[in-house]
């Protein structure tokens, strides 16, 4: 018989009023819902979105809003989250929506050891950026595990059976034990974790973050050094970078600490474009990064 734990399921409620993604790819090895709640005022769905949905089959499901009023997608989202909740108590439950009222509730949830988490992109779950755990760099694996264990909070593993196991569950079953030990010992030759005979403690730090000093004086500083700010957030995003323009203008509204206007976030965007860092075709954004000390020899 397995050592390894059975995979929870994987329950994912979208806000689709805040975040409207356009298509997600979910790795087969994970047993989950995805459930879309729908304004009383949308009517569009876009073609992919849709496709995506409907290759789901049963996995995917829509609700639709009847009623306009005030917070009434997000009532809608809190019943349904307690009913499933109710049935399947050990599941892992993901909220995606930029509306931070939803973290109250969260925090509060947390402190029953519900494992629930909120993100502003469906694409920043880690079952998302595991799909091709195997395919992405030793530096990659690292990150996601550390954003992922960072997200657990005082919910992370203690022993390192269990972080093993973490990980396991992290690549999708794709790494061998091998592998899997391989980057137990990286995170601890970084002083990620302190090993002390089989037990676990942290010192992580978030990789998606920017430094609190750069951000808050974000438009204080040269066109350049906010240049290389963005560049730095999105190469640290690995395969979870935004994929739409607006995504993109949203991602450097949050960096500047939501401190400049439109005007000045698509200049940005624009000179991006310029130094071919990345490509715009429509509405879409593909990536042609370098790191910020190849940014400082191009000046």
């Amino acid at each position: 018989m397995s050592n390894l734990k059975k995979i929870r399921n994987n329950y994912i409620f979208i806000d689709f009023e805040n975040v409207q993604p356009t298509s997600f790819e979910i790795p087969n090895s994970y047993p989950f819902k995805i459930i879309i709640f729908v304004g009383a005022n949308q009517t569009k769905i876009p073609i992919e979105l849709a496709t995506s949905m409907q290759n789901l089959g049963n996995n995917a499901e829509y609700i639709i809003i009847n009623g306009n009023g005030k917070n009434a997608l997000d009532f809608h989202i809190t019943f349904y989250l307690g009913k499933l909740y109710e049935k399947d108590p050990e599941g892992f439950f993901h909220i995606i929506s930029k509306d931070t009222g939803f973290d109250i509730l969260i925090n509060h949830l947390k402190e029953k050891k519900v494992s629930i988490y909120r993100y502003s992109n469906i694409n920043e779950i880690p079952i998302m950026k595991q799909s091709n755990f195997e395919l992405i760099s030793i530096d990659e694996q690292i990150e996601i595990i550390v954003d992922y264990l960072i997200k657990r909070g005082n919910a992370k593993p203690r022993k390192i059976e269990t972080l093993s196991n973490t990980i396991m569950s992290l690549s999708g079953r794709s790494l061998s034990k091998n592998k899997i030990d391989n980057l137990i010992n990286i995170l601890s030759q970084k002083r990620l974790i302190i090993i002390t005979d089989t037990k676990v403690t942290y010192q992580l730090k978030d990789n998606n973050k920017i430094p609190i000093s750069k951000q808050s004086n974000f438009e204080l500083i040269s066109i350049d050094e906010q240049i290389e700010i963005i560049v730095d957030y999105l190469i640290k995003r690995g395969n979870a970078k935004p994929r739409k323009i607006e995504t993109l203008s949203n991602t450097i509204m949050s960096l500047s600490g939501i401190s400049l206007s439109k005007n000045k976030i698509d200049n940005l965007i624009n000179i991006l474009s310029q130094k071919r860092l990345i490509i715009i075709t429509d509405t879409k954004v593909t990536y042609q990064l370098k790191d910020n000390k190849a940014l400082k020899r191009n000046k």
